[in-house]
């Protein structure tokens, strides 16, 4: 696979002798390697490390020139999102924001909370007298949707997305889910789409994220639904699957009975429930990682069913950015959409591509992390 069209960022996290600054795309040295550790450039910021032992982890910020920007003082330190980041000073259990220019935006007055998104952040308090205030905050740390006696919201998604907001409610039997508007109200069933149908919104066994104003839900009585964000049932599957994946590229795979199958937001199969390999992923670049006994080895086929890459692996990672990470003999290395090695197994570990920056995969050989591109160059020395 030719890469070498791909445009690579100015500036890449590179590891010299277990140490880590920054090169240049042709890897000359630009920022000096004193850092034990590096994340990539984001708005003009990159997030640095000192400290071997977990313990003694300072993170901070550096510019494009190598200033530190935000001192090296804090035990957390995440990108920022919506011009603020989460932070906690080294020593201090609490949480607040920094704004980009490192000044501190809301004070540290929070147990839990998440990032930004769509201007509003859940966040928990410290538990004060039996209570425990939680809620969403805005940019200035003002708290304008308290969710008391709400206890949570669910990790996979932790903030707003299409103005909806996934809820966690923990009771001694369990947890269920419920949707929380930008208006503070929970999303409610009061127009099913379907007669007969009804599907309690404020206690579901799954909430799933929006996509494109439409989500997949569990209700423990009336099983699988598609729903719109007017809380519309759409497709009511009841009981008809046993399982019901999470919609990727438009599709989900479904199993009834022992059969594998994928269906559309529409609710069609478009794959019928008659793949009976040992275990199927989902599809990405047109093709879905397969297994076809317990023990066997793994390989790919297309929508068609079609055996496009033949089972000749031990592992394997979805497709990515045109590529696949798998793993023969022990070693990790990557394939092309045609199940060509374009960079060999030879890595101890590697990660996807894109799961850190577009265009590069995080590897580790002979005890060190280092980053590669998709030419497999390999920003190590």
């Amino acid at each position: 696979m030719d890469t070498t069209a791909l445009t690579l960022p100015p500036l890449i996290p590179f590891n010299k002798g277990g140490t880590w600054g920054f090169c240049n795309p042709e890897r000359e040295i630009v920022i000096p390697c004193q850092y034990d550790e590096a994340h990539f450039f984001r708005q003009s910021l990159a997030i640095v490390r000192s400290g071997v032992a977990y313990s003694d982890w300072h993170f901070g910020m550096i510019s494009t020139t190598g200033e530190v920007v935000i001192p090296l003082e804090y035990s957390c330190l995440e990108p920022f999102s919506e011009g603020l980041a989460k932070m906690r000073t080294f020593g201090k259990t609490l949480y607040g924001f920094l704004d980009t220019s490192g000044n501190t935006r809301i004070h540290a007055n929070f147990e839990t909370v998440y990032s930004f998104s769509e201007g509003l952040a859940f966040a928990q308090k410290p538990l004060h007298r039996r209570v425990q205030e939680a809620g969403f905050i805005d940019t200035e740390g003002v708290m304008q949707l308290p969710l008391t006696p709400f206890t949570n919201v669910q990790s996979f998604n932790s903030g707003f997305r299409e103005g909806i907001a996934i809820l966690e409610h923990q009771v001694a039997r369990g947890s269920y889910f419920s949707y929380l508007l930008r208006n503070g109200q929970i999303l409610t069933n009061k127009q099913p789409g379907v007669i007969g149908v009804h599907v309690r919104m404020d206690w579901l066994v799954r909430a799933d994220a929006f996509q494109n104003g439409l989500a997949l839900v569990l209700d423990e009585f009336a099983g699988y639904s598609i729903i719109s964000r007017l809380g519309e049932v759409v497709v009511n599957f009841q009981h008809e699957y046993k399982f019901i994946g999470e919609f990727q590229n438009d599709c989900a795979k479904v199993r009834n009975g022992a059969a594998y199958g994928f269906i559309d937001w529409a609710g069609n199969e478009i794959i019928p429930c008659m793949i009976d390999f040992h275990s199927i992923g989902d599809f990405h670049d047109g093709l879905a990682a397969f297994q076809e006994t317990e023990n066997g080895k793994f390989g790919f086929v297309d929508k068609q069913l079609n055996t496009v890459i033949p089972c000749f692996f031990d592992g394997v990672e979805d497709f990515a950015e045109g590529l696949a990470c798998v793993r023969r003999q022990g070693a990790y290395g990557f394939i092309n959409t045609d199940g060509e090695e374009v960079i060999p197994c030879k890595y101890d570990y590697a990660s996807g591509f894109g799961n850190y920056e577009a265009g590069f995969a995080l590897v580790r050989k002979e005890g060190r992390k280092f980053y590669i591109d998709k030419n497999g160059v390999e920003f190590v020395a």
